[in-house]
């Protein structure tokens, strides 16, 4: 997460996709519980996760992580992560 409270927090993308047609955004398993919810999101589950270990944000809210360092030309295809 490079924005924010959680500005720092190391994580891994569970979802990205759209969202109540606001946009492209990511759920993020964060590995402390410093989250909002396990994975479920005003009663839609978007992904999996501990109690307070999920976070989801619109996509400019995130960087990757240097060593696990992705393209970042994403050409709209994405499914959600089982």
């Amino acid at each position: 997460v490079k924005s924010g409270n959680l500005a720092n927090e190391l994580g891994y993308v569970r979802f990205v996709g759209d969202v109540a047609q606001k946009g492209l955004f990511v759920g993020c398993e964060l590995d402390e519980a410093h989250g909002k919810h396990d994975g479920e999101v005003k009663g839609v589950r978007y992904f999996k996760t501990a109690e307070n270990h999920g976070y989801m944000a619109p996509c400019d809210k995130f960087q990757s992580y240097a060593e696990n360092a992705i393209s970042l030309n994403w050409d709209g295809m994405v499914a959600m992560i089982a």
